[in-house]
């Protein structure tokens, strides 16, 4: 199922709306691999991708939601952290499934 990008996902900013419309474009890229029965190289590239994304993404994120006093920047930050802890560790696992 191919998504598309529609003006109701836009946060207004055209540097993050860029950097979401990349994601969109990486999920749909696996769509189409997963289809193609190349799931498996593409889960590789897609993690390695998102390992090195959200370093630049949650950064550009959280520089505009500290300029402009975004009131949910603390929990927004939180998930950030998270994602930034724990995701590695999901995606090597994702990477090594059925590849021992």
């Amino acid at each position: 199922m191919k998504l598309q990008w529609t003006p109701d996902f836009s946060v207004g900013v055209e540097e993050i709306d860029s950097q979401h419309k990349e994601l969109f474009e990486r999920i749909n890229d696996l769509d189409s691999a997963m289809k193609q029965g190349r799931a498996k190289e593409e889960v590789v590239r897609l993690v390695e991708f998102l390992n090195k994304y959200a370093i630049v993404h949650f950064g550009a994120e959280e520089k505009y939601m500290t300029d402009y006093d975004y009131p949910g920047y603390a929990l927004h930050k939180t998930k950030h952290d998270w994602f930034k802890k724990e995701f590695p560790t999901y995606g090597q696992s994702l990477m090594l499934r059925d590849n021992p």
